[in-house]
């Protein structure tokens, strides 16, 4: 589970959110970059921690 709570550094906080979008494009490295320089604090304090659930059926055959 990802956690981008405390990272200290930029690089830290792009690898975090590379785990859950791991084909970020330059343009949205660049993005994410400007957001988290106008926003550091909010960056290092994060979110609640991203919880997953994997959900499965099997479609009755008719």
């Amino acid at each position: 589970m990802a956690d981008i709570a405390g990272a200290a550094s930029f690089e830290v906080f792009a690898a975090r959110v590379s785990w859950t979008y791991p084909d970020l494009a330059v343009d949205e490295l660049d993005r994410l970059r400007a957001w988290y320089d106008v926003n550091p604090a909010q960056a290092a304090s994060g979110g609640a921690a991203m919880r997953w659930a994997y959900i499965y059926w099997e479609k009755p055959i008719s």
